[in-house]
């Protein structure tokens, strides 16, 4: 696996797989680490989670006794950002509607107190936003039934040091939005090459419906940062409301496999395949799952290890 482990208590998720080589090189240093990778003895395949379809995809059918098996591609989004961004200018390119709701949740955000935006000034200061960000995300999740980034050490680790050593050399931002006293939201963002690159977030969780506290957060951020000079800000991979909204559509990442052509991966990809359309068609039919999980774990204990993992995604 490129930049990540498989083991999953271990893992950092990446999203933007590609390699650190001098600019106009990447092509072909991308296709001698395939090289490399698929000429050993002790690999069979390689994974590549969220790397730019443009540069991946091109390799997935350029070498002989290798294919390419792309199993899921996600769309990213940005904004374009100048020092003439402002809050009512990214509004008015929003729909009426939109614009509408959005006016609505700043009035009753102002309501508090005037809505501002600090950024972290030191580095012990952007690791207690840091911690903060943590609390409102953890929140958040558990209350939908699911554990979130903070709950795998690995992950919080990981970050707290990345601050530490990248905040002073100013690729790091963690800001702090607020109205009046009351806090709303923070930002985990990475700076590079002037473009911001939105990683994590924490917001306040509001029964009122019309105080869309991320909403408001990114504005802000999208205000602030134009300001300073950033040509972009990156919501980066993930198909969701907010990202449509704010952003425009920008570049795909795919995670794609690249593996030798030999017997046992043609059948594990015909059987993924299946279970796919397998539970595809149960969706359809609302039916929880085709299969027993008795009956799944029956056939477990008699499968070969290269098509468990493919029984267990009916699970």
């Amino acid at each position: 696996m490129l930049s990540q482990s498989a083991n999953r208590e271990r893992n950092v998720l990446v999203e933007f797989n590609e390699l650190l080589c001098r600019r106009g090189h990447e092509a072909e240093a991308t296709r001698q680490l395939l090289l490399k990778a698929l000429n050993c003895p002790e690999c069979d395949e390689l994974q590549v989670s969220y790397g730019p379809e443009e540069m991946w995809i091109r390799h997935a059918t350029a070498y002989k006794g290798v294919r390419g098996v792309v199993d899921w591609a996600s769309r990213s989004w940005s904004a374009p950002l100048s020092t003439e961004t402002t809050v009512q200018s990214l509004l008015s390119t929003l729909s009426s509607s939109r614009r509408s709701q959005l006016r609505r949740t700043l009035r009753e955000f102002e309501k508090d107190g005037p809505l501002s935006l600090s950024s972290a000034a030191t580095k012990d200061e952007a690791l207690e936003y840091f911690h903060r960000l943590g609390d409102l995300h953890t929140q958040r999740w558990l209350k939908e039934g699911v554990r979130g980034s903070f709950s795998n050490p690995m992950w919080k680790s990981f970050h707290v040091a990345l601050i530490k050593k990248g905040f002073d050399a100013g690729a790091i931002q963690l800001l702090r939005i607020t109205s009046g006293n009351a806090e709303i939201g923070y930002i985990y963002n990475f700076i590079w090459r002037g473009a911001v690159l939105m990683l994590q977030t924490g917001f306040l969780r509001n029964s009122q419906n019309v105080r869309r506290s991320g909403y408001v957060s990114h504005l802000l951020a999208m205000q602030f940062n134009g300001r300073l000079g950033m040509r972009e800000y990156d919501f980066l991979p993930g198909d969701y409301e907010y990202k449509r909204v704010l952003g425009k559509q920008g570049r795909t990442y795919v995670s794609i496999r690249f593996q030798r052509k030999n017997l046992k991966f043609t059948v594990e990809n015909a059987a993924v395949w299946c279970v796919r359309r397998i539970r595809s068609a149960a969706s359809r039919l609302r039916l929880a799952k085709p299969l027993s999980k008795h009956t799944l774990l029956g056939l477990l204990a008699f499968t070969p290890p290269v098509y468990q993992e493919v029984l267990a995604l009916l699970a």
